[in-house]
Parts: structure tokens; sequence; C-alpha cells
């Protein structure tokens, strides 16, 4: 089963994930494509309590469409991957594994970001704690699951440096 999540600076649906879904289920897999609540009328922790939400119906409902509760990925792209992998890297939801695209992993690295601010609902000023829990890079332990990174050279919004900190994290643990 793999929950996809899709991107929009997390205040709107883009980056759709129908075709990677449609891919995923020619290839036997169970996709959901999901969506969750956006900014900045919801602000942080909503969008990843719904992608939890999400996991957690895929689990319970997994044998009604022929998948396997005890193997559960997530994957998404830019928004939807940061939230993929902030759900992936909770060990409370037992996933096996997570895929991201375009992921901001640290949001320590754009003090400054239009789309950040407004999703978390404080600048890093006002609440630096919230800005470090809501970043994937904070929650990388010795018991994380795989993850599968990809990303542009070229993206003009999440630099490069995105997925090599999160790799350096990786192997550190």
């Amino acid at each position: 089963i793999v929950v996809v999540v899709h991107g929009g600076r997390w205040r709107n649906r883009t980056g759709d994930m129908r075709s990677i879904s449609h891919q995923l289920a020619e290839q036997g897999f169970v996709a959901f494509n999901i969506t969750y609540r956006l900014a900045p009328k919801f602000r942080y922790p909503a969008a990843i309590e719904d992608v939890k939400a999400a996991i957690q119906f895929a689990r319970e409902h997994a044998k009604e469409w022929h998948g396997d509760p005890e193997h559960i990925y997530t994957w998404g792209y830019s928004a939807g991957a940061h939230l993929a992998l902030l759900a992936g890297l909770d060990l409370k939801l037992h996933t096996q594994g997570m895929v991201g695209g375009g992921s901001p992993t640290d949001f320590i690295d754009y003090p400054n970001s239009p789309y950040i601010n407004p999703f978390l609902g404080e600048t890093i000023s006002q609440n630096r704690n919230l800005w470090l829990e809501a970043s994937p890079l904070q929650h990388v332990t010795d018991h994380s699951p795989p993850i599968f990174m990809y990303h542009g050279e070229k993206d003009e919004i999440v630099g490069f440096n995105q997925p090599l900190k999160l790799k350096t994290e990786y192997e550190k643990h």
C-alpha cells in the first residue's frame, strides 16, 4: 500500500499525483491518493494529522483492497513529500519506507519562506521549536524506515542541499 501525498506549498492541491498513483496500481500496489487540510486556514499540525489518519485508514481497510496492512509506504512531492516524510518518520505508524521528491527537510534553512510561515502560523523567531518539530530532519533515528529521495538540481524553491542534509542525518544513524 502506498499513501500518495500531493504538493502545493501546503496551500493548494498541485503536483497532481494521479499519474504516479495509476502507475503504482498498474504495478500491483494499492495506492491511496490523498489530500489534506490546507494552509493558511488550517495550520500545522492539521495537514500531518490528515496524512497520519490516511495511513491509519489504509491499514485498517487494507484487506478490503487486497493490500497488506504491514507494508505501507508513503510517497509525496514538494510539500506532499515533506508530509510523507514526516509521517513516515513517525515510528508509531510503522511505515516500511518513504519516497520524497523536492522536499524541504530542514525548515530552519528557510526563515523567510512565504510558504512555510503561513503553514506553521508562526515565524521562526516566534517559535523556533515549532520549526524544528515540523522538519523531517529532526525525526531521523536509528529505527527510521528506508527512504528514497529525488530532487532537481535547479529547483528554485527548495534547495538541492535538502535531500543531502537528510542523507547525512541518515548516515549518522
